[in-house]
């Protein structure tokens, strides 16, 4: 929660100073709101055990603000992945000049699909709940063609989730993909030059290529801890680990571009110096 808020409370201070932010920020700016914000709502939910009715909206804003910052994590990637790479694709070429431009519409499609995702939650939830309820109370005359609807409705509800949240997921693979055919395709160029493998373009796309890779690898993981815990009746360690894998993916991530950014980690270990500084001059002479 700190190193997200960290991110955030960076990238506003630095909109509110100067009225504008790079891309690359501005998506930054969102993924630590999102995460922030999750974090949050985790904590709340956590510490009151939620049981009440009233407590699912909180649930429902967790999913809403976890899938936001799943396409933040995305279009980060894509991004990255469009002003690092060089073809000679005539559409690839259109979204390098103009991805900028429609970088707003972008952030607005972000917020309409992690609402769709969680719509689709809410679906679930509710069907689940009915399906729980009317088997408690067998009333339901015809109660083995519903139970069969009603599990049908539930499972397609389910899948509708996951693919949903999954479309984030399914974007970063094709940015991870062209990066590296990319970088090949350099590292090919200059040898055929006779140029070394020092230049700033080759030193850019192999730092950009390690944050994809690395964003990949935990994003495989946690997408398959979530989708499996639809359809999966989880064993205890199982559950611990669906429990503790959100968390970890978030601040594993967001303390990674803070150490794989000089500006963020400059700026982090400072305020890390001052703390430290207090803290000795609060503490009493002996």
């Amino acid at each position: 929660m700190i190193i997200n808020g960290f991110i955030a409370v960076t990238y506003l201070l630095e909109w509110m100073d100067e009225k504008k932010l790079k891309s690359t920020d501005t998506i930054l700016m969102f993924l630590g709101i999102s995460r922030w914000f999750w974090n949050l709502i985790s904590i709340f939910t956590t510490l009151h055990n939620i049981v009440h009715k009233e407590l699912l909206n909180f649930v429902y804003l967790a999913i809403f603000f976890n899938v936001s910052s799943l396409w933040c994590v995305s279009l980060l990637s894509v991004l990255y992945c469009v002003k690092i790479a060089n073809f000679n694709n005539s559409v690839f070429v259109y979204f390098k000049l103009n991805i900028s431009k429609g970088l707003k519409w972008l952030i607005m499609g972000n917020l309409l699909m992690s609402l769709m995702s969680t719509l689709f939650f809410y679906l679930n939830t509710l069907m689940s709940s009915l399906y729980v309820w009317n088997n408690a109370t067998d009333t339901l005359q015809n109660s083995t063609q519903t139970d069969i609807n009603a599990s049908l409705v539930i499972n397609i509800t389910g899948i509708m989730y996951v693919f949903a949240s999954s479309l984030p997921f399914i974007m970063l693979c094709p940015a991870v993909l062209l990066l590296i055919v990319s970088l090949c395709n350099h590292i090919s160029r200059m040898k055929r030059s006779g140029t070394g493998l020092q230049s700033s373009h080759w030193k850019a796309h192999l730092n950009v290529l390690k944050k994809m890779v690395f964003s990949f690898v935990l994003f495989i993981v946690y997408f398959l801890t979530d989708a499996l815990s639809k359809f999966n009746e989880l064993t205890i360690l199982g559950l611990y680990f669906y429990i503790i894998m959100p968390p970890f993916y978030s601040s594993v991530h967001s303390g990674f571009l803070i150490y794989s950014d000089t500006r963020l980690k400059m700026t982090f270990l400072q305020i890390c110096k001052w703390v430290t500084k207090c803290a000795k001059k609060s503490q009493p002479e002996t």
